[in-house]
Parts: structure tokens; C-alpha cells; sequence
């Protein structure tokens, strides 16, 4: 019995950091019944009756990245021939929507029976040659300026 004591009063006595050992079994009661009923808050309520388990976060927010312009590059065809080659938006970034992610086009392949021409940008707003600089990427979205006006 004593030993049942002894142990008891071991089990119910409180310490703190600074290893001050308190001999009073009341205190140690209430530590282990905070203790007790936090453990019990968070099994019961939280675990089994909410089914915190089961809960679920979903993101609320989304991401937008908008790719505008155009890009000229030099080509050297398989007969060492040199052609000027226009790139726009469509061309770089398709297809345009994917899940959780970008993507942005790293290889190109270009068919013989495709070419680019010139076309009139209607809104270049240009009455003469000396309106258009040749080489500016046009702001209505058309590429890039061939110097001539159309």
C-alpha cells in the first residue's frame, strides 16, 4: 500500500524546467486533468465528432500569365538557304491552357508547304512608306513591321 502511495504521489507531483520538484498532490491532479482533457478535446471533438480526419483545404486563388509579342529569328534551311521566320503568342505557347502548369515551346517543327507572307495591319494606321519602320513589332498584335505600307 505504501508503495501505491508512493507511486501515486510520484505520478501526481509537478516539475517545472528549473527541476523545482513540488510535493503537492493537488497540483499534480489538476496538471493531469488539463492534460487529460486537452488529450480527450482533441480525440473526441476534433477526431470523431468533427472528423477532423476527413477535413479538406482547397486553394481559392488562381494564377494568370499572359505572353504577348512576337519573335523573329534567322533560320538556315537544309540548303543553306537564310529565311527570316516570325514566331507569335500562338505559336509559343500552345496550347494555351494546361493543369497546374506553363508551357512555352522549346521545339519547333515547320512544315515545306507553310510560309509567311506580308498582311495588312489595318490598324498600323500608315498612308505611306515612311509611317511604317521596318523591324517594329506591331502593337495591334500582326508581328513584326515590314517597312512598307501595304
Amino acid at each position: 500500500v505504501k508503495r501505491l502511495v508512493m507511486g501515486a504521489s510520484n505520478f501526481f507531483s509537478y516539475d517545472t524546467n528549473k527541476r523545482v520538484f513540488i510535493h503537492n498532490n493537488y497540483i499534480g491532479i489538476i496538471r493531469r486533468f488539463i492534460q487529460l482533457t486537452i488529450l480527450i478535446y482533441i480525440l473526441v471533438y476534433v477526431l470523431i465528432y468533427k472528423k477532423g480526419y476527413q477535413s479538406v483545404d482547397y486553394g481559392t486563388h488562381a494564377n494568370v500569365i499572359k505572353v504577348k509579342g512576337a519573335i523573329q529569328k534567322q533560320n538556315t534551311d537544309r540548303f543553306g538557304q537564310s529565311k527570316l521566320r516570325t514566331y507569335d503568342v500562338l505559336d509559343i505557347t500552345y496550347p494555351l491552357k494546361e493543369k497546374d502548369g506553363v508551357f512555352l515551346t522549346t521545339n519547333y517543327i515547320e512544315f515545306n508547304n507553310q510560309y509567311q507572307g506580308a498582311c495588312v495591319d489595318g490598324d498600323a494606321g500608315c498612308s505611306n512608306n515612311s509611317d511604317c519602320e521596318g523591324g517594329n513589332i506591331s502593337r495591334s498584335g500582326f508581328g513584326v513591321q515590314t517597312g512598307q505600307c501595304l
